[in-house]
């Protein structure tokens, strides 16, 4: 969701109990957040992010699989073959 410019994970139902609140992005992480309304290759979020920002893919690769990784075991996003 989007709250006063802000986009939040909000848990729902089973999550709510893993989850204490709300999950607050920074606005790199809110970009990835809203890529992943599809589903998308962490190169192609990588590639995604870099373009957004200017910068060159393997500046943001690693940090687009640390933000995929947490996500996945937080059970925020699951992976889809």
């Amino acid at each position: 969701r989007e709250i006063a410019g802000e986009v939040l994970a909000v848990p729902v139902g089973a999550q709510t109990q893993k989850l204490n609140g709300m999950i607050t992005f920074s606005e790199t992480g809110a970009l990835l957040w809203k890529l992943l309304e599809e589903p998308r290759t962490v190169k192609d979020l990588a590639l995604r992010l870099a373009c957004a920002c200017g910068l060159n893919i393997r500046e943001v690769e690693a940090d687009v699989q640390e933000f995929v990784d947490k996500a996945l075991a937080r059970g925020l996003i699951v992976q889809c073959d």
